[in-house]
């Protein structure tokens, strides 16, 4: 999500856990505890906790719910088949965390600053299938064919809509072009070479946690048509399918396609579906699978040319337990070399939620943005939740700049939003309802401004809300030089009056000096 819509609770003391190089604790059972079975104890905790992925720490949940988490966690390895580990009893393991866990997470957040230079005339755009409660999911930017204007993709996962909308400084229009189930992701391609552009759909499949077989790809054909094809199924019985991309990994002149399979605990891979021979119908496209990465808990994958080698790498976000940005090198040969960590947080709770690629130093090379602030595994709300600038200086892993903790961050795109010919980043947030009482206010920020100010960045306040957003995109929509932003709607539940698309017209191109104050106008 991009996505908080995929991730979900997983190994729990291996989403909870322990710090390998902390002092064993003493215990809370009212006990004593002998020092050398306390030595033994945190050994033990670090070895079973850390075995498949990095060691959890304490604090990432408070001492209340510790008993939970630990029980959690024996459940899941006990469900896995594993019998390799030796088990600590789960009374001592939920007494070390408690003796180390905080009684609260703290509440530390960035001050946003309430003015900002940016001013924006906002349209809307509402759905009448989803009424009050919209779900996007998706949203994705495409030039229309038949008349050469940029149109909005928009997805929506409670009523499984796929529409288009044409944006407009007073309103905003859309057509239906299909509806699946819980369309999670799309992208335009023109897969079978016919000049017409089609729309590939990561299907979920299931909306709830699930390791049922129910995720697709989707090929939906000639989207221009005033009546688009039926949907076709290109790859079936899969787990939850998060995103996906295409590319030419063979380089034989088609486009092959790279499948982000979420799952859940059981099911989950990162796939290369590639093009094999239609026997001359293209609409007839038959796909070759090949697994890529074998882990589950994939958000999104993207195509670049990181190392500017000339052949395209893929980059993948992998949450639940693993909490990486992972680079996979290309090959000539249409394979992909061994993985290689750009980031990994080290911290199995961390809630990764979505990654992006720009050159934000303007230093000639890729780095990458990304949010973690994920609450639909653990709904807490962490103090390291937030936006995060990975820079490329050359070597992996990329260094790591944490740019503002923002609470419930989902999503967040680049562009020069005002005008000084820099990259600055946008960025959104959402909390589901049970949440609200951990943050004390109905309304909560939901967009920030992150100004770029030569390699440093002053963060704006540019929306609070009672309903969050799981996706944004940036792009300039009007060619007056100014990027724009798209907003999608994402409430669990229902709130009057709200939009599923709304469109934030950027009227400054530049700050003028002592001008400041976030305007928004509605039509």
């Amino acid at each position: 999500m991009q996505s908080l819509l995929f991730r979900t609770s997983l190994v729990a003391v291996f989403l909870s856990g322990c710090g390998g190089d902390a002092a064993p604790p003493t215990s809370t059972s009212g006990e004593a505890v002998d020092e050398v079975d306390a030595v033994e104890l945190h050994l033990q905790v670090v070895t079973f906790c850390g075995n498949c992925h990095a060691c959890p720490s304490p604090d990432s949940f408070p001492r209340d719910a510790w008993f939970n988490e630990v029980q959690r966690g024996f459940k899941f390895y006990d469900e896995s088949g594993r019998e390799d580990l030796q088990r600590p009893r789960p009374v001592d393991v939920v007494d070390y965390y408690r003796a180390r866990a905080p009684e609260k997470l703290s509440t530390a957040v960035t001050r946003f600053k309430p003015d900002s230079s940016l001013q924006f005339r906002k349209t809307q755009w509402h759905s009448k299938s989803a009424g009050d409660s919209p779900m996007i999911s998706a949203l994705t930017i495409r030039v229309s064919q038949a008349d050469t204007t940029k149109k909005i993709i928009a997805s929506d996962m409670r009523t499984g809509e796929i529409v288009e909308i044409t944006p407009g400084l007073e309103s905003c229009t859309a057509r239906l072009i299909a509806k699946l189930k819980h369309p999670a992701k799309t992208v335009c391609c023109d897969l079978d070479r016919d000049g017409k552009e089609d729309l590939l759909v990561a299907e979920l499949g299931s909306q709830l946690p699930s390791d049922n077989r129910v995720g697709e790809v989707v090929w939906i054909r000639s989207i221009d048509s005033e009546v688009p094809e039926s949907p076709v199924v290109i790859a079936g019985r899969l787990g939850r399918v998060s995103d996906v991309v295409v590319l030419d990994a063979d380089n034989d002149g088609d486009q092959d396609i790279v499948v982000s399979v979420f799952g859940w605990q059981k099911t989950g891979e990162i796939l290369l579906l590639e093009h094999a021979d239609s026997g001359g119908s293209p609409s007839a496209a038959r796909f070759s699978t090949h697994v890529i990465d074998a882990r589950h808990g994939t958000i999104q994958t993207g195509v670049y040319d990181m190392n500017r080698d000339g052949t395209q790498d893929l980059l993948a976000l992998i949450s639940q337990e693993h909490e990486q940005i992972v680079l996979f090198p290309g090959k000539s040969d249409g394979q992909f070399d061994i993985p290689r960590v750009v980031f990994d947080a080290g911290e199995p709770a961390f809630g990764s939620s979505s990654m992006g690629v720009v050159d934000i130093d303007n230093d000639g090379d890729p780095d990458s943005i990304y949010t973690n602030g994920d609450t639909l595994d653990s709904y807490y709300v962490k103090p390291y939740h937030g936006v995060h600038w990975m820079e490329n200086e050359g070597t992996l892993p990329f260094q790591h700049h944490r740019l503002a903790t923002f609470a419930g961050a989902t999503c967040v795109v680049p562009g020069d939003f005002d005008g000084d010919g820099d990259c600055d980043l946008i960025a959104s947030s959402f909390l589901p309802k049970i949440l609200k009482t951990q943050i004390q206010q109905s309304s909560y920020p939901t967009l920030i401004w992150l100004e770029q100010q030569k390699g440093r960045f002053d963060s704006y306040l540019l929306e609070t809300a009672e309903v969050g957003h799981m996706v944004i995109l940036a792009d300039d929509l009007d060619a007056d030089g100014a990027s724009d932003l798209i907003v999608g709607h994402y409430i669990d539940g229902s709130y009057s009056g709200t939009p599923s698309v709304s469109i934030w017209w950027n009227r400054r191109t530049k700050a003028s000096p002592g001008e400041r104050g976030v305007q928004v106008d509605l039509p």
